[in-house]
């Protein structure tokens, strides 16, 4: 997501196929955490890694699409999203509670707004601004309670991981208007599942191999399932973003929270708090604020377009200078 005006117009297949991979990424938050019960943190990473590179490549050897050039951009885009981002975000999510990373995986929406304005050198509008303190305040509030399976270390790696897929999101723009989707996110994961190995290689030098391979069944099925739900919701949101306004795209991380959090309640059992769900409330407010924000920075810019087409349109004869005014 950029502050930038995009030309690309709104669309319902677009917006269809963002909440289906905000759908994803809050069922990803339950796989995980599961997986990561009879796995390491890498272990789980690779496998999701893994899949989702041989899926993505398969789709797009039998669609034919012809594979883009390697560009530094590509590469520390994906080392950044997915391979640095999963790797702190799984951490964390086997060191907390699934309702806790459910809601701190959402702020991922803040820091598009305050990377993408540091891009641009431009300050963000107020509204945005006080949007980041709401979030950050509701942040502190999670991150400080215990109790149960949430940590505050756990919780500041999920924000850690958010922070690193928000500046992701701000690289592949720019390649998403060259690039095709399922290609970018098949080299996306390509390229990160090669620095996850190079990172594990280093360091297990001189320590314990970690646990890399499910034990049983059930967990090779749910890591097998957190693998096909990120290649899922990856090329879903990359498809979409170049069909969908910036601030759509940035609202729509704020479904991965309530998603994220009722399937936590249901199927992990996670017991909600009065203080979780404040804080919770804070972030998902603060989210949302940056969002309205930006929805109205957008609709003012959209109000200045004629003006300003109109103007530069008196050197080619379109109009008279009068009409400048």
């Amino acid at each position: 997501m950029s502050l930038s005006r995009s030309a690309a117009p709104r669309n319902a297949a677009g917006v269809i196929a963002v909440f289906a991979a905000m759908a994803c990424g809050g069922t990803g938050v339950v796989t995980t955490r599961v997986a990561s019960r009879h796995l390491s943190t890498t272990g789980v990473t690779l496998i999701e890694l893994t899949v989702a590179s041989l899926g993505l490549w398969l789709a797009l050897l039998l669609r034919g699409t012809t594979r883009p050039r390697l560009t530094a951009r590509l590469v520390v885009a994906s080392l950044l999203e997915p391979g640095l981002t999963f790797l702190l975000i799984n951490t964390g999510i086997s060191r907390t509670s699934g309702s806790h990373a459910a809601v701190l995986i959402g702020t991922e929406s803040v820091f598009i707004v305050a990377a993408a304005a540091w891009a641009a050198r431009t300050r963000p509008a107020m509204g945005i601004m006080l949007g980041v303190v709401c979030a950050v305040i509701g942040v502190a509030g999670l991150s400080t309670q215990s109790g149960g399976s949430a940590s505050a270390l756990g919780d500041l790696l999920v924000v850690a991981g958010s922070a690193s897929a928000a500046t992701f999101v701000v690289l592949a723009r720019p390649l998403l208007e060259s690039m095709d989707a399922l290609a970018l996110t098949a080299y996306q994961f390509t390229i990160a599942l090669a620095g996850v190995i190079a990172f594990d290689a280093v360091a297990a030098v001189g320590h314990h191999a970690p646990n890399l391979v499910p034990g049983d069944a059930k967990t090779a099925i749910v890591a097998l399932a957190n693998g096909i739900a990120s290649a899922t919701a990856f090329a879903l949101y990359n498809w979409a973003l170049p069909r969908i306004s910036p601030y759509l795209a940035g609202t729509s991380l704020t479904a991965v929270p309530v998603i994220g959090t009722a399937l936590s309640i249901v199927i992990l059992g996670d017991a909600l708090s009065l203080r979780t769900v404040i804080a919770g409330g804070v972030v998902v407010a603060g989210i949302c604020a940056a969002a309205v924000a930006e929805v109205r920075a957008e609709v003012r810019a959209d109000r200045d377009l004629p003006s300003a087409t109109s103007c530069e349109s008196v050197t080619s004869g379109l109009v008279g200078e009068r009409d400048c005014v």
